[in-house]
């Protein structure tokens, strides 16, 4: 018990016993009756006495214990002032209100000297936003603190650790920090020294195993070097300092004989410039040139070099002998070129069969149609004159055929896709083919099923070319009075059709080749039935560019056969809100002067004989020079001329008429009917093109056309 305690005790215990006596004194003052007794007076005097032995003996005690606390504290004092470790006192700002003399001595200061300072003053820059957070810390919590920052001592900054707590005990803003400061700048060189030491320590083993996968990957790499067929050679500035065996063997020399050979040694002189200056590039590159062995001899090589390190002037240089190789390549475009020789001449002979089989069919075709429209021809003549016209149509669909089968070969076939109503496009294909069946007496039947028109995004010529195939192809392999027909429903976004028919069947392996070009199943089909065997690829070609699909089924000889074809479908909403207007018939066609160019006399007389028939006025050239003549020397409204002429060409005429100012619109007739030759006769200048066999009524629609000012027409 401290000093304080004691005297604290004796003051509570005293006032208490004076308190106790006034009460009795005042009571027998107020009644005398009720007086203390004498006995109770002794025990009062007793009572007294005791306590005051008490508060001697408390005051003896109180005594030793302040010359004992005296006693600690000096104790404290000189163990505080002469520890070994710098203690502080601060305020919650950092001022140093006590310091003992390790803390002076740390600051370089005298005890008087320090004290009122800010410690953080002594702080290094760089620390005191850390000191003034670890004061913070120390007035928020009981609990200690630590951080680690520089002060300076003698114009030196020395590493400290600082251990604080807040002074009494508990936390608050104004609370004083009681704080051990420990140099630490020993340990801390020590702890750089250690992180030195081990960074060092990895650095050595890192290099260590550097040079050991140095010396693995330099073994590995003479083995390759020696192991690969390619020569291999390390040179400097121009120079061979090493090479394997391989490219040794590759140039005719020894390994010893190639070291320290210039390279430019080794290349042909047309290429040594190029190749000696990409060398000197000093980048990563790789050549083709012509090398030169020791024999004189040359081989062709590919060589790969590049430095052996980043602006070094040593290369490492891969050398493959690829002579072999560029033999081959030439060989291959040599025959390359041969093929698309071969290819050119190829069209070009069609283009040639097309024209020369197709003129001589005009005639027929127009005078087909001139006696097809008299009334006094017997029934039997009038079928025969059918038969005809559907044996040229035949004919003109077997030159089409080749043609189309070498444009679909090159990528040459052009759609010119909108949204088509697919029942339309069979119904019409159909009524094309209702004369062959019959004649046939077959049995047709359509079933366009529970979603009909079925629209679709498509080229409709092209294919109505595809039903019209199909449907051909069922009505010839089937026999008479037998069944064909067609199918349609919806699957899945796509529209399902069927072509089926009761004829002579397939047989199962025949069924993959049956849309090979020029593919029928055997010999005997073709010498009974005809045709060239290109219908089903074409068919096929067609719809795969309308992104659909065709396979063949069929149970075997004599069970028929089966063409499924599946197409996309488009929105029906869209599709009907995109439907073409509706174009109406064309106005009749006013009496024309009409110059006719045709080197075919035949054909010219059928020619004149039609647009005659019609109301024109027709004068005929055999030749560019006798047209020009015509047209110099007559007015005219319209020139209908072919192509092919003796003294040039259609286009040719076409050019000098229109140089004389001569500014006819006209009509091309041709046996070329393919794109480029449609695209051709308009920049010439032709307003119409119509592809032979010509018949009268294509030519009085495209002479019409041309009347009426519609530019670009193409007609069949």
């Amino acid at each position: 018990m401290n000093a304080k305690t004691f005297s604290g005790s004796e003051s509570v215990q005293a006032a208490e016993m004076r308190r106790k006596a006034e009460e009795r004194l005042r009571a027998s003052e107020a009644s005398p009756a009720e007086a203390m007794s004498v006995t109770d007076a002794r025990a009062l005097v007793h009572e007294l006495q005791v306590h005051q032995i008490e508060l001697e003996m408390q005051n003896e005690e109180l005594q030793r214990a302040r010359l004992e606390a005296e006693e600690a504290s000096e104790k404290y004092y000189d163990l505080f002032d002469f520890a070994p470790v710098a203690y502080f006192l601060w305020d919650h700002e950092g001022r140093i209100l006590e310091v003992n003399l390790a803390g002076a001595a740390l600051l370089g200061l005298d005890r008087s000297a320090a004290s009122q300072k800010r410690f953080g003053q002594f702080v290094a820059a760089e620390f005191r936003n850390e000191f003034t957070d670890f004061l913070k810390r120390v007035s928020a919590t009981t609990l200690m603190q630590t951080c680690k920052v520089k002060v300076q001592r003698d114009g030196f900054m020395v590493w400290v650790l600082i251990e604080g707590i807040a002074a009494g005990g508990s936390p608050g803003p104004q609370k004083l920090c009681r704080a051990a400061v420990i140099d630490v700048t020993q340990q801390k060189r020590a702890d750089e020294l250690a992180e030195t030491n081990r960074a060092l320590q990895s650095e050595i083993a890192a290099r260590q195993k550097a040079e050991h996968a140095l010396q693995e990957s330099q073994l590995r790499l003479t083995i390759f070097a020696e192991a690969t067929f390619e020569g291999i050679v390390e040179s400097e500035e121009g120079r061979i300092v090493d090479c394997n065996e391989q490219l040794a063997r590759m140039l005719g020399y020894s390994v010893a004989e190639l070291r320290g050979m210039e390279i430019v040694r080794l290349i042909a002189p047309e290429d040594r410039d190029w190749v000696m200056a990409s060398i000197r590039q000093g980048r990563e590159s790789t050549t083709e040139h012509t090398s030169l062995r020791k024999d004189g001899a040359r081989i062709v090589v590919e060589a790969h070099g590049r430095p052996v390190s980043p602006g070094s002037v040593r290369r490492l240089t891969a050398v493959r002998d690829i002579s072999d190789r560029k033999r081959a390549e030439e060989a291959l475009l040599q025959a390359k070129a041969a093929a698309e020789q071969a290819n050119r001449a190829k069209d070009h002979f069609l283009a040639v069969l097309s024209h020369e089989l197709r003129t001589p069919l005009t005639p027929v075709v127009m005078g087909v149609s001139v006696l097809q429209d008299r009334s006094d021809l017997a029934p039997d003549v009038l079928e025969t004159l059918e038969m005809i016209g559907r044996s040229i149509a035949t004919e003109a669909r077997l030159i089409d055929d080749l043609l189309d089968v070498s444009r679909i070969a090159r990528g040459k076939i052009e759609l010119h896709k909108q949204r088509v109503a697919l029942c339309s496009v069979i119904r019409q294909a159909a009524e094309v083919c209702k004369p062959d069946m019959e004649a046939r007496r077959l049995h047709f039947a359509v079933d366009m099923g529970p979603a009909a028109p079925y629209w679709v995004e498509a080229d409709a010529s092209r294919l109505q070319q595809v039903f019209w195939n199909l449907l051909k192809n069922a009505i010839k392999f089937t026999p008479h009075e037998g069944c064909v027909g067609i199918r349609c429903r919806p699957d899945c976004g796509h529209v399902l059709v069927e072509v089926n028919d009761s004829g002579i069947g397939i047989e199962q392996e025949a069924l993959t080749r049956v849309f090979n070009a020029f593919e029928q199943e055997e010999r005997s089909i073709t010498r009974q039935f005809g045709g060239l065997g290109l219908g089903l690829a074409i068919s096929k070609a067609l719809l795969e560019m309308h992104g659909g699909t065709i396979e063949a089924q069929s149970e075997g000889r004599n069970k028929g056969a089966t063409f499924r074809i599946r197409l996309p479908l488009v929105s029906p909403v869209a599709q009907q809100a995109a439907q073409p207007p509706a174009v109406a018939p064309p106005a009749a066609v006013r009496p024309l002067r009409v110059l006719l160019v045709e080197d075919h006399p035949v054909t010219a007389k059928m020619m004149q004989a039609v647009l005659s028939a019609n109301g024109h006025t027709v004068r005929w050239a055999g030749d560019i020079a006798t047209a020009l003549e015509l047209a110099g020397r007559d007015d005219f409204d319209l020139l209908v001329s072919d192509l092919g002429l003796p003294d040039g060409s259609g286009y040719d005429l076409m050019r000098q008429l229109r140089q004389r100012g001569l500014a006819l619109p006209g009509v091309a007739l041709s046996g070329y009917g393919q794109e480029e030759d449609i695209q051709r006769s308009r920049e010439a200048g032709f307003a119409a093109h119509v592809t032979k066999p010509a018949s009268r009524e294509a030519v009085l629609a495209a002479v019409a056309a041309v009347t009426a000012g519609e530019i670009g027409t193409s007609l069949a």
